[in-house]
């Protein structure tokens, strides 16, 4: 019950871009590929699937790149993965009823997570995570 490598590239990729809205300028291609350590032709793909997706958008030339279409509290973990990998199916059903109910009701609980998780979210997280902590 994995999420593909293509979905946590991709939201590697929105973090990394989230990370750096607040300079107001795209993130190179090349850049994220290096800073992720994602290979960029498979990062192409990524970014262009997220952008045919409303999540980001592109600006070409010099100083080009990729910026969040929108802001990162209102672009949500299932936005992202649902559009990657389709929805979250984690078992295949059965014809029983009793397990296909329990397995129909953690779908829900992950979706309802994902769709609750935003990437402001995880970049608190990341700040916090930075935060030093002297004790004496």
């Amino acid at each position: 019950m994995k999420i593909s490598k293509k979905a946590q590239y991709g939201l590697r990729a929105v973090v990394a871009i989230a990370k750096e809205s607040a300079n107001a300028r795209p993130v190179a291609i090349a850049t994220l590929a290096a800073s992720e350590e994602i290979p960029v032709k498979f990062l192409e793909q990524i970014l262009l699937s997220l952008r045919k997706a409303g999540l980001l958008e592109s600006k070409r030339g010099a100083g080009g790149g990729y910026r969040l279409s929108k802001p990162a509290n209102q672009i949500s973990l299932a936005g992202i993965i649902t559009w990657i990998d389709g929805p979250f199916r984690p078992f295949e059903y059965t014809g029983s009823r009793g397990l296909d109910e329990t397995f129909m009701e953690l779908e829900k609980q992950v979706e309802t997570f994902f769709s609750a998780t935003t990437i402001s979210d995880i970049l608190a997280k990341d700040a916090e995570s930075q935060v030093l902590a002297f004790d004496i």
